[in-house]
């Protein structure tokens, strides 16, 4: 059975109820997010008609932060019978484009066309093992009209945009949203009403695409470690907001870092104190952790020395080596050039923590005073 949680400590505490707000703040969200993937699923199968498409990633595993997750996709095209000089390769011939384009380039043009998706947001990444393509919705609320939402999830997501905006527009606000909102009722786009943007990453599914396959292996080690989650969205907040969690920017990506986590609570002799974890947490990656030296395994479940280890000899030139327990050989770790930079503010984070225990008197300090000295404390 899974481990109980303890929040007892003044740090512990502050940690809950974060992720109360967030888990809070996500549902809310819910059905614009639906409405996005099922958006896109429209049009990825209006360019490949027997495509599936998969939602992995943060969304997938409950480990999404509002304003800082993308949702992940991952388009999976089959195989098609070829002759000639053509490969068998899934999806080669799903679409005419597909001998004059890339498949990102046919999406990403077929994407630039629909009135939700921002002309702006279309960017094709190829620096990382598998390419992504980047878009966010619009303000306008055309990802509604693309897709209808049912009537309970509707009334979540007005009653979100309502109390969103009257706190920082006023009545008039509240007003445009609850107009905008009767237009979308009837398939109409009314202008004034503001909407939250959802970000998407969308991949093609390949030999070196594990999304679908990780996200069974997060929620199987979160049910037996529970800890991992509140420490994981504590962690993320930390990095998504100095922009140091994109792999292809030098950051450190989600996975690896749910990696990190999960190799310092296997390790913790009690993990039911989430806020005792943060801090040694922060105290071993960020003052004790050698990258150049030490690497990470979660399949012999232990740090080894990169230089001399007789089991295994990862690439030495990788700024930061983390065994992915799913993929024998590939480092989740080899493209986050930026750890050192990580690491420091690991520390910082920690020499504030102190500061703000030591001057924060438990009775009266304010909800969030602890953790506000990691990572913002507000989820909205």
């Amino acid at each position: 059975p899974a481990a109980s949680l303890s929040f007892g400590s003044r740090l512990s505490a502050d940690m809950a109820l974060f992720v109360e707000r967030n888990d809070a703040t996500e549902r809310r969200l819910r059905p614009i997010k639906i409405a996005a993937v099922s958006a896109t699923r429209a049009i990825v199968q209006s360019l490949w008609p027997r495509a599936q498409v998969c939602l992995y990633g943060s969304a997938a595993t409950d480990l999404s932060l509002p304003g800082l997750s993308d949702l992940d996709l991952v388009i999976s095209l089959p195989n098609v019978q070829t002759v000639g000089k053509f490969p068998n390769s899934p999806g080669d011939l799903e679409g005419r484009n597909a001998l004059k384009e890339t498949w990102q380039q046919n999406l990403s043009r077929t994407l630039r066309a629909a009135s939700w998706v921002e002309p702006s947001s279309i960017k094709i990444i190829t620096r990382t093992a598998i390419p992504v393509v980047k878009i966010s919705t619009t303000s306008s609320g055309d990802v509604l009209t693309a897709y209808k939402l049912s009537t309970s999830a509707y009334k979540h997501l007005l009653h979100r945009q309502k109390s969103h905006l009257s706190n920082h527009t006023g009545a008039a606000a509240e007003g445009a949203v609850q107009n905008g909102a009767e237009g979308e009722a009837k398939g109409e786009a009314k202008v004034g009403a503001v909407w939250p943007v959802v970000s998407l990453d969308i991949s093609f599914e390949g030999n070196q695409h594990n999304g679908v396959a990780s996200c069974e292996y997060i929620k199987a080690r979160m049910s037996q470690l529970p800890a991992i989650r509140p420490l994981m969205l504590v962690l993320k907040k930390c990095l998504g907001e100095r922009s140091l969690s994109a792999s292809y920017t030098g950051g450190l990506s989600s996975y690896a870092l749910f990696l990190m986590v999960t190799r310092f609570v296997e390790e913790a002799s009690d993990s039911s104190d989430v806020g005792s974890l943060l801090i040694g947490f922060l105290d071993f990656y960020g003052n004790s952790f050698d990258p150049r030296v030490c690497g990470i395994s979660l399949r012999r479940r232990c740090y080894f020395n990169r230089h001399s280890d007789a089991h295994f000899f990862p690439p030495q030139f990788d700024p930061l080596y983390i065994e992915d327990p799913l993929n024998d050989g590939n480092n989740a770790g080899r493209n986050c050039f930026r750890v050192y930079l990580i690491q420091r503010i690991w520390a910082d984070a920690l020499k504030a923590l102190t500061r703000a225990i030591d001057e924060n008197e438990p009775k009266s300090s304010p909800p969030g005073a602890l953790l506000s000295a990691v990572c913002s404390f507000d989820t909205a």
